[in-house]
């Protein structure tokens, strides 16, 4: 009698666990789980996914000097279609993809410069005052050179501000602060 108690007991701990097994989310992986399993499919699917002809970026520039931000759309690049989401990034190494797919991606960047719609008064290597925009996106362009205004004679923090850059709306406002000093 006592070997059919414990077979008796063995049976219905099997019973138990099989049932607590089968019960509705018994298994399920916790939020925190499926997410990380979700981001590797993502990442795998991401690379499934190739750019293809028709592809759109779109690049939006965060200028940190001046807070703008601009936004261009361009066609994907001809060398980068068919190729994936590693690749891109890849490519893009600057850029921040937000989004991923095979007729569109998204990608910021922050730079440190002011953006297009400021003129900008520096010094160039020669030490001479210049006005300068950003026509390039990433880069600064002189625009024009002030070599008659000698800047020696100004206070060592206009010169200083000068060395960093100020910036203006218009070429009138800065042609209007180097008369002034």
């Amino acid at each position: 009698m006592k070997k059919c108690g414990w077979l008796a007991l063995l049976f219905l701990a099997v019973a138990a666990a099989v049932w607590m097994v089968s019960m509705p989310g018994a298994g399920v992986q916790t939020e925190e789980n499926r997410a990380e399993t979700l981001d590797s499919l993502d990442a795998a699917q991401r690379d499934d996914d190739r750019i293809r002809a028709d592809c759109q970026v779109t690049q939006t520039m965060l200028f940190t000097l001046c807070g703008h931000s601009v936004t261009r759309r361009v066609q994907a690049p001809e060398r980068m279609i068919g190729q994936g989401f590693s690749q891109a990034q890849s490519y893009y190494d600057l850029w921040q993809i937000e989004e991923f797919g095979p007729g569109s991606i998204a990608m910021s960047r922050e730079i440190g410069l002011y953006c297009p719609m400021h003129r900008v008064l520096t010094v160039n290597e020669a030490g001479e005052a210049v006005l300068t925009r950003n026509v390039y996106g990433d880069g600064m362009a002189i625009e024009k050179t002030y070599a008659e205004k000698d800047i020696s004679s100004w206070s060592e923090r206009d010169r200083e501000n000068l060395r960093l850059g100020i910036a203006f709306d218009t070429e009138a406002e800065a042609d209007a602060f180097m008369a002034s000093h």
